[in-house]
């Protein structure tokens, strides 16, 4: 019997090996090698143009690291300078306007690749552009010297409002309001004139990039 038993677990680990043994597979050219993974990754999106961020330690194998993204169709790749600090970054530009999954590995100098990482990021351009909106006043008041304006709370993603106007010298001056801003005293305004403003949004808060709303809006100063 026991030889029996012995017999039977031969024939199937032979019937095993015919069949395809997915460890096998794995491991029938040696022990398998990856180059050094990518961390931190990160995504920020800009104006039609993405960028990526990531670390790696200063002992790397990897030579340069490879992005994917429309299910493998664009890929672009960046070589790995030395790096005091380890953060290297990518630019994919240009991008048309919309979201994206990358998939983000290294590679050693005889081809080793590392374990991908999946991210999502966006690119903005017109759409978001038109999306967006200059900040309400809620009220005005025109003093002898100076025009007080009340803003309305600013709206997700806005950073600032510039303001030009002309002044009584008839000098053309600019303001920047911070979203943060809720009274503004705007000085010495040329009476009978108009405060153009418009605002400024950072579609993300990393972004490199600043949008304008593609309209100025325009506060009459009375005489």
């Amino acid at each position: 019997m026991k030889y029996i038993i012995i017999l039977l677990l031969a024939v199937t680990l032979v019937a095993c090996s015919k069949m395809g043994d997915p460890i096998a597979e794995y491991v029938k050219n040696g022990e398998l090698i990856y180059a050094t993974r990518v961390d931190s990754l990160k995504v920020i999106g800009g104006k039609e143009r993405i960028r990526l961020t990531w670390i790696l330690p200063p002992n790397k194998t990897a030579v340069k690291t490879i992005i994917h993204w429309n299910a493998g169709k664009n890929t672009k790749e960046f070589i790995l300078p030395a790096s005091a600090t380890g953060v290297y970054e990518g630019l994919l530009d240009p991008m048309a306007e919309g979201s994206y999954l990358f998939n983000v590995f290294t590679e050693d100098r005889i081809g080793n690749k590392s374990v991908g990482l999946t991210i999502a990021g966006s690119a903005y351009g017109n759409n978001y552009q038109n999306s967006i909106l200059n900040r309400n006043i809620v009220s005005t008041s025109v003093n002898p010297d100076s025009v007080l304006i009340n803003w309305g709370s600013a709206e997700r993603g806005n950073v600032a409002t510039a303001l030009t106007y002309t002044d009584v010298d008839g000098i053309d001056r600019r303001l920047l309001i911070k979203s943060t801003e809720q009274k503004s005293v705007v000085k010495r305004v040329k009476k009978g004139s108009s405060i153009a403003f418009q605002g400024l949004y950072l579609p993300e808060a990393l972004s490199t990039d600043t949008f304008r709303v593609a309209k100025k809006d325009f506060l009459l100063v009375n005489p």
